[in-house]
């Protein structure tokens, strides 16, 4: 619930506090005779380009990582093969998912997976049990699938790290899109009369709030998804994921600053900053619709094996909680 909330909250920030502001900036007449002969059609023209750089991203990692994976395992199924004409041994039996098969063949795991194997072994097994398993089975492993190894007492588990990553990846994207606007309603903040800073203060605090809550449900996803990782792996996710946790609460107080910084020269017709706020909207907005609806709302919903097994009464609740944190963003863009 809290997750589909949080997509509300995205969703209604794209629509109800980026889009408005991004087609006002470029309709000013204060912009420069040549940014005004294209005018707000520049909001649709950014925010194209910034969709069209984040999914760029995301297909470029998801390859990178499934061509590292695949080299991973050539090398260790060679490793495996090498090992197996050095140790040859008797039949071992694999099991996933209820499919058994026996294989009598010079590589068997027992003979390159004793009790007493190495951490590289246990690679070189994993990678030549999967593969069997997988031509035993007649189906492909997926992560999380876990195999024993008869007579040997161990488990090998599969993995899934490339999905975490294009996760994390369209995670991080986000953020770079909230997070521009977060900076910038800092800097509106900053720059605010003193009449209008108490009403505005609290609109924005509730302003972040709410997108604090869709940031931090996506954010612990995907730091759960990591958590499986091995040692080293897991260090540096946890401070990649630290680090992205930090950023966002400093990044209104640091436009903040900017604005008291420059409030004695601020002059809001200024076609320069008029042309900066129009950018960052725009290009924000344009990564949260793609994330919205081609990440968030597709992966989560409509096409979500795990949604559709849902009971009605509990789908009628996550979409009530998605359209409430839409909602909550309408409400709040009364005064921010």
């Amino acid at each position: 619930l809290v997750k589909l909330f949080g997509i509300g909250v995205i969703a209604g920030t794209a629509w109800i506090h980026l889009l408005p502001d991004a087609f006002s900036q470029f309709s000013s007449s204060c912009l420069d005779a040549g940014w005004q002969d294209y005018g707000p059609a520049y909001v649709g023209l950014f925010g194209l380009i910034a969709a069209f750089v984040v999914q760029l991203l995301e297909t470029t990692a998801a390859q990178h990582v499934a061509g590292r994976e695949l080299r991973a395992k050539t090398a260790a199924a060679a490793k495996a093969a090498e090992a197996a004409a050095e140790k040859p041994s008797g039949a071992a039996r694999l099991m996933v998912a209820g499919a058994t098969r026996e294989a009598a063949e010079p590589g068997s795991c027992e003979a390159v997976h004793p009790r007493t194997a190495s951490s590289d072994e246990a690679l070189t097994v994993e990678a030549v049990v999967a593969s069997s398993v997988a031509a035993a089975s007649g189906r492909t492993l997926e992560a999380g699938d876990e195999i024993a190894v008869a007579g040997s007492g161990q488990h090998v588990h599969v993995h899934g790290g490339g999905a975490t990553t294009a996760s994390g990846l369209a995670t991080g994207m986000l953020e770079a899109g909230i997070l521009f606007h977060s900076v910038v309603i800092g800097l509106a903040l900053g720059v605010t009369p003193d009449g209008e800073f108490s009403t505005l203060l609290a609109a924005v605090c509730f302003h972040q709030l709410f997108e604090g809550m869709a940031l931090g449900s996506l954010l612990g996803e995907v730091a759960a998804a990591s958590s499986g990782d091995d040692g080293r792996q897991r260090r540096s996710s946890l401070v990649r994921h630290a680090l992205q946790a930090l950023l966002y609460p400093l990044s209104t107080p640091l436009g903040t600053v900017i604005g008291i910084a420059v409030r004695g020269q601020f002059n809001s017709n200024s076609s320069g900053l008029i042309l900066l706020q129009g950018i960052l909207d725009s290009l924000s907005a344009g990564i949260l619709f793609y994330n919205t609806y081609a990440e968030l709302m597709s992966v989560e919903v409509a096409h979500s094996a795990v949604f559709r097994h849902f009971s009605p009464a509990f789908k009628a609740a996550c979409y009530l909680a998605m359209y409430c944190g839409a909602g909550a963003m309408a409400v709040v863009g009364i005064w921010a």
